[in-house]
C-alpha cells in the first residue's frame, strides 16, 4: 500500500491526495503502537475491544535537522502542542517540535495559521521561505510527506528533516488543502471524499462521493472527530460498500 500511497501522491491530482493524506494517517495507526483487534460486526456496528492498545507517549529524547542550519536535540516533555483540537494531552506534532526549538534555540521563525488551508504554515526560518519536512518512524525510511506540519505524531524514535522544497510542488499541496477545505464547507463540515481508491496486486476497486465518519479508533492519541484512514474503510462498511 506504501507505494500506492506514493503513486499517488506523485500524480498530484486532487482528488487522490486526500485520501493519500488519510491513508498516511493510517500508517501512523501502526507506528503509534496499536496492536489491537478492530471490530466491524453485521449485527452490531463499529466497538473496540476493553483491552485495546494505548499509544505510548513520547519519553526519549528527539532530534529534528533542519537541512543547512544543523540537527537540534529536544526534550519531549517540554514540547507544548499547539493543536489540541487534533491531539490529546502528552502527543504533539513535528510543528511542536519546530516551534519549541526556535524558542530555546534563538532561531527566527515566522507562521501564521492559514485558515484556508486549516494549518499552521511557515512564513520564514532564518530568513526563508518555502520550507517543508519529511519524517519516518524507527525502522522506516523517508518518503515525500503531504500530511500537515502540525498533524504528523511524533514518536520515539522519529527522523524528522526540514528542507526548503521545490515551490512547485509546495504550492501544489498547499492547493490540495484549500480545495480539501472548501469542499468540507461546502458539504457543512461533513468529510465526502471525491475519489476512494482501494489496490492490490489483482484488482483495483474505486468508490466516488464517499460520505465519512469518525469513529475514533485512536481516541489514546487523537482527539474525538479526528479523521483517519480507518474510518474511511469503516465508513464504506456501514454503507455496504
Amino acid at each position: 500500500m506504501t507505494n500506492a500511497i506514493q503513486q499517488a501522491l506523485r500524480s498530484h491530482h486532487h482528488r487522490s491526495l486526500s485520501l493519500a493524506l488519510l491513508l498516511f494517517l493510517a500508517i501512523q495507526t501502526l507506528a503509534l503502537g496499536a496492536s489491537e483487534t478492530l471490530l466491524l460486526s453485521p449485527n452490531t456496528g463499529w466497538f473496540l475491544p476493553d483491552d485495546y492498545a494505548q499509544g505510548r507517549l513520547v519519553t526519549e529524547t528527539g532530534t529534528l535537522e533542519i537541512r543547512g542550519l544543523g540537527e537540534l536535540s529536544f526534550d519531549p516533555a517540554t514540547i507544548t502542542r499547539l493543536r489540541p483540537d487534533i491531539f490529546l494531552p502528552g502527543h504533539f506534532s513535528v510543528f511542536d517540535v519546530l516551534v519549541h526549538l526556535a524558542e530555546t534555540n534563538g532561531l527566527e521563525l515566522e507562521y501564521e495559521f492559514d485558515e484556508e488551508l486549516q494549518t499552521y504554515v511557515i512564513q520564514s526560518l532564518s530568513g526563508l521561505s518555502g520550507w517543508w519536512y519529511d519524517a519516518h518512524y524507527e525502522g522506516g525510511s523517508f518518503d515525500k510527506t503531504v500530511v500537515r506540519l502540525d498533524q504528523f505524531p511524533v514518536r520515539d524514535g522519529m527522523s524528522i528533516l526540514l528542507y526548503l522544497e521545490d515551490p512547485a510542488r509546495l504550492d501544489a499541496i498547499a492547493q490540495h488543502f484549500r480545495e480539501e477545505v472548501a469542499r468540507r464547507a461546502e458539504n457543512d463540515g461533513a468529510v465526502i471524499i471525491p475519489t476512494v481508491t482501494l489496490l492490490s496486486s489483482t484488482a483495483t476497486v474505486e468508490f466516488n462521493n464517499v460520505a465519512v465518519t469518525a469513529h475514533d479508533s485512536r481516541s489514546d492519541v487523537f482527539q474525538a472527530g479526528v479523521i483517519t484512514m480507518l474510518d474511511v474503510l469503516l465508513s464504506l462498511g456501514e454503507q455496504g460498500q
